[in-house]
């Protein structure tokens, strides 16, 4: 909303056609940083901090800013056939998708959801 409003107000009050493709990139655009520096920076998103997940390299390592963006980029792919990448935690091994495959990603649970022992 907020990149949508800036672009009107520079455009001055004129509205963006639909189907704008520079808009429609400025958003993915938009989206990649949120995810990427998010991944990046903490592991988390603030729906992945809400269910306490933890995105993490496969031997536990944080997440740069080239892995992020390639797991960005390979959960769009995961997405365009029909969500198959997605669907594909439910039949693989490890429970990891087409993207965190490709990422070399795992998603863990964080330490703090754990339950505590008595």
């Amino acid at each position: 909303m907020v990149a949508t409003i800036a672009t009107i107000l520079v455009r001055g009050g004129s509205a963006i056609s639909p189907g704008s493709v520079w808009f429609q990139l400025l958003l993915v655009a938009i989206w990649w940083l949120y995810f990427a520096w998010s991944w990046a920076r903490r592991g988390q998103t603030v729906g992945m901090r809400a269910w306490r997940l933890m995105l993490t390299g496969e031997s536990g390592d944080t997440v740069g800013w080239p892995r992020a963006s390639l797991r960005f980029f390979a959960a769009g792919l995961s997405s365009v056939v029909v969500g198959l990448g997605f669907l594909w935690c439910l039949v693989d091994r490890n429970g990891r998708a087409w993207h965190d495959r490709l990422s070399r990603t795992v998603l863990r649970v964080s330490a703090a959801s754990r339950p505590r022992e008595r």
